[in-house]
């Protein structure tokens, strides 16, 4: 579902639909009146009014991406908004649209296959142990860690085959 909120042209909230209200977590009572940025407290709400002045200024829609840390929630979110000018019958601009969908997880989808790619084009371009060794660490960070130790038992480093079974002594 699409999260809605039509504002007027003094950028304040007029309608909001039920998902609005279920996002920002208060009801369409209380949101009327209030502006974007005193809902989503930080750049992103200023950015937003930037670009629905924009879309009342030319009349043209506006569309963003944007990671959002909402009051309520334990993690940032990743949103699509489109800003579309509402217009009367005579075509004169009344107001704005905010129409968002919380796109998170096609987010963390994209960037998980963006790894998985970039791992498969960088790690075993060699039989080169170290250089292995350096590529997975090259993948790894900063992505998913802030730093990568690789150890590799004496034999494995220098070009034996690993014995068979267990080590003899703890690794």
């Amino acid at each position: 579902p699409f999260t809605m909120a039509r504002y007027d042209t003094g950028l304040r909230v007029r309608r909001a639909n039920a998902d609005m209200e279920r996002v920002i977590g208060l009801p369409e009572a209380a949101m009327q009146g209030l502006r974007v940025s005193e809902i989503v407290v930080d750049l992103e709400g200023e950015r937003a009014e930037q670009l629905m002045r924009q879309a009342l200024r030319t009349g043209e829609q506006q569309v963003r991406q944007q990671a959002l840390q909402l009051t309520g929630h334990a993690s940032e979110s990743v949103w699509t908004t489109l800003l579309t000018p509402v217009r009367d019958a005579a075509g004169t601009v009344r107001g704005v649209l905010l129409a968002a969908q919380d796109i998170t997880e096609e987010h963390v989808a994209r960037a998980r296959l963006a790894l998985l790619n970039d791992a498969s084009v960088r790690i075993g371009s060699t039989l080169d142990l170290a250089r292995t060794a350096q590529e997975l660490a090259d993948v790894a960070i900063p992505r998913f860690a802030d730093f990568v130790t690789v150890d590799l038992l004496p034999a494995i480093e220098g070009g034996d085959d690993p014995p068979a079974g267990s080590p003899p002594s703890p690794v």
